[in-house]
C-alpha cells in the first residue's frame, strides 16, 4: 500500500496530467486522475477523467482484473487514482 506522502503527491492538483514511458522506444502512455464515475446506456462503469475524457472500466475477468468497478465503496476509493486516458494518447479531442 502506499505511504500518505505518496497519495498526497498524486493528488497534488498542480499534477493535472502525467506522463510515463516504459523504456527506451517505448510509446508514452498519458493517464488522468479519476474525479467521478457514471454508467453508460448498457450500465457498464465509465470513470470520468480530469481532462474532460471518460474511459470505461469493467471487472470482466480474465481480460479485466477490476473488482473494484462493482461496489461503491471500491468506486469511490479510486477517486483520484491515475487511469490510462486512450483519447489524451491519441490526441483526440
Amino acid at each position: 500500500m502506499r505511504g500518505e506522502d505518496e497519495k498526497a503527491k498524486t493528488l497534488d492538483p498542480r499534477l493535472k496530467m502525467s506522463r510515463m514511458t516504459e523504456g527506451e522506444g517505448q510509446e508514452k502512455i498519458m493517464k488522468q486522475r479519476i474525479i467521478g464515475f457514471h454508467q453508460d446506456e448498457h450500465g457498464d462503469w465509465v470513470a470520468d477523467l480530469e481532462c474532460g475524457h471518460g474511459q470505461h472500466v469493467r471487472h470482466a475477468p480474465p481480460w479485466s482484473e477490476r473488482p473494484w468497478v462493482v461496489t461503491q465503496r471500491g468506486r469511490a476509493q479510486q477517486l483520484g487514482e491515475p487511469l490510462v486516458c486512450k483519447k489524451c494518447d491519441e490526441e483526440l479531442p
